[in-house]
């Protein structure tokens, strides 16, 4: 593992020679010797661009999949929120094993529904992933677990039919506000299944099961699911979803079953899985990235980190409040502290830019590192307000690159898939702030890739930031030291 300091942005001005004809030989430096290292480091740059670019010469819209239907990723157990398309992530693997063929490990410190992770243990290798939300690393574990496909329809068998047998009108959880959310029926029938759920003796199992319990739980919730931001629904819709409330459960879960056992049996039919597991590690971690990660490494970075603070783009964390309610904590993992959804708030509130405390000083720090932003930053139609959130989010996503950074071995390579959202009506041209904050830690820029997000499911449209149709794919290798 690398410490990688914190690099300082250094705006230099150079003066023209009134006549630069007029210059000493003895001035000229000397052809250098030859570097044979640096000549196959250089050359390693240029292939990890024509590999990336000859699929897009063939086929400008090549990296847009736009042929795979929306809704054909048998790894969506859970509708988490701007899920990756995994034959995309899968493609820049598969690029970087071929002109990095020493890779053996790939780190995704953004993880969400585990897709890069996924995606690197189906080619052979080994994965880290982290994330701050407890439902990313719930799915992630599910995700990479060992599949046992007839015990887990046995256990939701087991499930439905005691839930069907159970009487009590006992309602599981406690929180605020929790009537505002559920009806009282849905609240009754939910508590049923939790009771079931929870006298499963496996860990694995039930946590399967809780990933489908958690699909159910967004179903039957009075909050609408066409937006990842809790908002109820009106007073007739949840009058209407009242009824067949125990039907609607049972169906949401036994759909997510059913996809779990047709994952496994494309994985196994592709000769995947070696007695029903993947045959590499991944190792998942519940850490913020702004923390330093100690003890890791790593030979290439791929993710899509946040495109802005939650707040205000997708709210990972509201989508996730309600399941995390009803499911146990400790099963997700033992080390998670409970404070991390005291509300509806409070993941969204930790992530990067959550929090503007030092919004001033943050803003002087990160405007030095990138010219791009700091313009952004100057420019007079975006809000004092807008300027905050986007000096904290991109102060504290310097310091998370950094962190990230910091556990790969010298010169790997870095993909980020990137998106320009809108801000005050003005474009954040996140793919070239994030590109000259690499810059600053000492990476190399190689190349970059426009794509249309047909069916990547996110918010075009909030208050705040306006319609993005469109994604980045920014190319990178880490600094040599």
């Amino acid at each position: 593992m690398r410490n990688v300091p914190e690099a300082v942005y250094i705006k230099t001005t150079f003066k023209r020679a009134s006549n630069p004809l007029r210059v000493k030989s003895a001035c000229l430096p000397s052809t250098p010797p030859p570097n044979p290292a640096q000549d196959l480091d250089q050359e390693l740059s240029k292939q990890f661009k024509a590999t990336l670019r000859r699929v897009t010469d063939s086929d400008a819209a090549y990296w847009d999949y736009s042929s795979i239907k929306s809704n054909s990723n048998p790894q969506a157990y859970f509708q988490y929120p701007a899920m990756m398309v995994p034959r995309m992530q899968g493609d820049i693997i598969d690029a970087i094993q071929k002109v990095f063929p020493g890779t053996e490990r790939t780190f995704d410190p953004f993880a969400g529904s585990g897709t890069i992770l996924v995606e690197s243990l189906k080619r052979g290798l080994n994965s880290l992933a982290t994330d701050i939300n407890p439902m990313a690393i719930l799915l992630c574990r599910v995700k990479t677990q060992p599949f046992r496909v007839n015990e887990a329809e046995n256990a939701f068998k087991e499930v439905i039919n005691i839930a069907a047998s159970d009487i009590s009108d006992k309602i599981e959880i406690d929180y605020t506000n929790r009537e505002k959310w559920f009806s009282l029926t849905s609240l009754i029938e939910l508590s049923r299944i939790r009771r079931a759920i929870v006298r499963i003796e496996d860990v694995e199992l039930r946590r399967l099961l809780w990933v489908a319990f958690a699909e159910a739980i967004r179903i039957s919730s009075n909050s609408r699911t066409s937006t990842y931001k809790l908002h109820i629904r009106d007073s007739d819709d949840i009058e209407r979803r009242s009824v067949g409330v125990k039907s609607r459960i049972n169906t949401s879960m036994t759909q997510v079953i059913d996809m779990y056992k047709k994952n496994y049996i494309q994985l196994k039919e592709a000769g995947i899985l070696e007695e029903n597991h993947f045959t590499k590690e991944a190792k998942i971690l519940n850490h913020n990235i702004c923390s330093i990660l100690k003890s890791e490494v790593a030979d290439a970075l791929i993710s899509s980190p946040p495109y802005g603070d939650n707040h205000t783009t997708v709210t990972y964390g509201q989508h996730s409040f309600l399941p995390l309610c009803w499911i146990p904590i400790n099963d997700i993992d033992s080390s998670l502290d409970a404070t991390i959804i005291a509300n509806t708030h409070s993941i969204d509130s930790a992530s990067l830019g959550g929090r503007r405390e030092g919004a001033l000083t943050k803003r002087s720090k990160i405007s030095e590192r990138s010219n791009t932003l700091e313009e952004l930053l100057n420019n007079p139609n975006v809000s004092k307000d807008a300027q905050q959130r986007l000096s904290v989010f991109f102060y504290d996503l310097d310091k998370g690159l950094a962190n990230a950074i910091s556990v790969l071995k010298p010169k790997s390579p870095i993909v980020l898939t990137l998106g320009n959202r809108c801000v005050s009506n003005q474009k954040v041209r996140m793919d070239k702030i994030v590109e000259e904050l690499l810059i600053a830690q000492g990476c190399e820029f190689i190349d970059i890739h426009d794509r249309a997000i047909p069916t990547k499911r996110m918010a075009h449209r909030n208050q705040t930031a306006g319609t993005m149709l469109t994604e980045t794919l920014l190319i990178m290798r880490g600094p040599k030291l």
